[in-house]
């Protein structure tokens, strides 16, 4: 690119280039741009913690906060796991009057294909930087489509335990976060209350308790997709006749 009247000015020591491509070759060196400030979560795994508020100050100092909030610059948020996929958020953030705000696009486990948007507010109380996620959007073909569970029958002793899977699909689901509900406690228990969540990357453990059947059933956070497993618990099996010579009749 050549500089003329037309495309370039230069008023006391402020240059303007107006229009055109500018190269800049190795060694060339631009001064005068804020320098970034990088908060970075080493890895962090923000895992099922959607809503909640948690203390990220032995990560991220009260002065790193401090000297991004006072940074002119942008800001950049990266190393920060979610929904225990590897591959965390990189993305630019803000500061607001609340705090440092981020809308970050996400990875999955197994490249840099983005699966969603995740939202996070960082900011300072009581001399502590906390983290705190607000929404997690993913995108549409992230989103459950159904679930099945391994084994779908089992066969079970008084005492017996089994592991019970679940499969959610597709296996690019953002949301793998499973309920699981015996339908008799008395037959088959769980080592899972009702009310709480456990990813389909580990099993629920059934125990054999009394003889019947029950039906365990998994069922998606996302989306409510049902799947069940009938398990059936055998009677006890008699005990032999007592020898009368080692246990003879009472004398009259």
């Amino acid at each position: 690119m050549s500089y003329s009247a037309k495309n370039y000015t230069e008023q006391g020591g402020d240059r303007t280039v107006i229009g055109g491509d500018v190269s800049f070759e190795e060694g060339a060196r631009i001064t005068g741009f804020p320098t970034p400030v990088v908060i970075d979560f080493k890895g962090f795994n923000f895992l099922n913690a959607l809503n909640e508020n948690v203390d990220v100050t032995d990560i991220i100092p009260v002065e790193t906060f401090r000297e991004a909030s006072r940074c002119a610059g942008p800001i950049i948020i990266r190393g920060l796991s979610f929904l225990d996929f590897e591959v965390g958020v990189q993305g630019m953030a803000t500061m607001t009057d609340r705090g440092i705000y981020a809308m970050a696009p996400y990875n999955g486990n197994y490249g840099a294909s983005l699966i969603g948007i995740l939202t996070l507010l960082l900011y300072l109380d009581e001399d502590k930087v906390w983290v705190s996620t607000s929404a997690f959007i993913p995108f549409d073909d992230e989103y459950v489509t159904g679930v099945s569970v391994s084994p779908d029958y089992a066969t079970l002793d008084i005492g017996e335990t089994a592991e019970i899977w679940a499969n959610v699909e597709p296996g690019t689901a953002v949301n793998r976060n499973v309920r699981w509900v015996s339908s008799d406690e008395s037959v088959v228990s769980l080592d899972i209350s009702e009310y709480e969540l456990r990813d389909d990357y580990t099993p629920v453990i059934a125990t054999a308790v009394g003889a019947g059947t029950a039906t365990v059933t998994a069922t998606t956070d996302d989306g409510g997709y049902t799947a069940y497993c009938e398990v059936t618990v055998n009677e006890p099996e008699p005990g032999p006749d007592p020898d009368p010579e080692l246990d003879p009749e009472p004398e009259v």
